[in-house]
């Protein structure tokens, strides 16, 4: 299935989901960790979504874990300790974390990724 491009946003609950995306070549994957319950996570789920929907013909996967239901293996192995998180892969490595919701930093970064 490709994912790359497509304007959605892929939800991960396991380690084998993060690993068949990471595993893509020349593939950029921002996660976005949040919880139902976490208002910070709500207030920043539009723009999120709207980055996602925004997203045609390139290499950028979006993807999302709800640490509620997400496998604690998953949790631990991406060290998330506050919410919301976004985390940036870059060909399989990690590049970046951004804790928060500071929108211009978020926007900032994630525009940065298309040039």
């Amino acid at each position: 299935m490709e994912t790359k491009g497509t304007g959605q946003i892929l939800h991960l609950k396991n380690l084998d989901d993060f690993n068949n995306i990471n595993n893509k070549p020349d593939t950029k994957i921002i996660i976005k960790v949040s919880a139902e319950w976490c208002e910070p996570c709500k207030k920043i789920a539009p723009l999120y979504k709207q980055f996602a929907e925004n997203n045609s013909n390139s290499n950028i996967i979006y993807a999302e874990i709800n640490s509620t239901d997400a496998d604690e293996e998953l949790l631990d192995f991406i060290e998330v300790r506050s919410l919301p998180t976004f985390i940036f892969y870059d060909n399989k490595k990690l590049a970046n974390k951004i804790i928060g919701i500071d929108k211009i930093e978020l926007s900032e970064y994630i525009n940065s990724l298309y040039i």
